[in-house]
């Protein structure tokens, strides 16, 4: 099975890669300036997708690739033909912002090097893509942030029924979204899954490639 990875020129992309590389996918790297209008679909269809981390708003990288010849319209319909998909910090917000149409603003709270807690609200289970035993050890995990810019969606507004979609959201307790998922298309994570401040790197890890098996 192929995983495509789309390569924003962070400094933890290949930490990141040497978790996945423990895993039985054949990996292909792309840097995201390689992407185009003649092959965006060659890496994209039918493929498990992970957008990585990078610097900045999803609404730079974006207009590159109108700049490369891919519209808006055409990189959503190519994300969406995706086998799954998988976001990391810059690559959760792109995926959320596309997909779920969120917009994505100041932290109130920017991290860099900090870690964070789940705040898990009344009745809500984590993603099934977690055992049991995992999900115990996660309520009470530290999770890396390395972020300025995050997803606009209050836990208030999630919880309380207003937000009406299949995605499942768990948030921080500085009221600040921190994953996603919907299941048999994304896993995404605001956090930084490898990075040696988050407590449950396996964990994640093998979450992921439960996902996308």
């Amino acid at each position: 099975m192929k995983l495509v990875f789309v390569d924003f020129e962070d400094s933890f992309t290949n930490n990141i890669l040497s978790y996945f590389n423990e895993f039985d996918f054949k990996i292909e790297v792309v840097n995201f300036r390689k992407l185009s209008h003649s092959n965006i679909a060659h890496y994209f269809n039918n493929n498990l997708v992970v957008l990585g981390p990078g610097p900045g708003h999803p609404d730079e990288y974006l207009n590159l690739f109108k700049d490369a010849g891919i519209e808006l319209t055409d990189f959503k319909a190519e994300l969406q033909k995706a086998r799954r998909l998988i976001g990391i910090c810059l690559g959760h917000q792109m995926i959320l912002y596309l997909l779920d149409e969120l917009k994505v603003v100041r932290s109130s709270i920017p991290m860099h090097g900090q870690a964070v807690e789940i705040e898990i609200g009344e009745g809500q289970a984590l993603f099934d893509c977690f055992s049991e035993a995992d999900r115990k050890v996660l309520r009470r995990a530290k999770l890396q942030r390395y972020n300025s810019l995050t997803l606009q969606i209050s836990s208030g507004d999630y919880y309380s029924g207003k937000w009406e979609s299949e995605t499942q959201l768990v948030f921080d307790k500085h009221n600040e979204l921190l994953m996603a998922y919907r299941p048999n298309r994304f896993l995404t994570m605001q956090f930084h899954p490898e990075s040696v401040g988050t407590s449950c790197n396996n964990i994640l890890f093998q979450a992921m490639n439960k996902f996308f098996m």
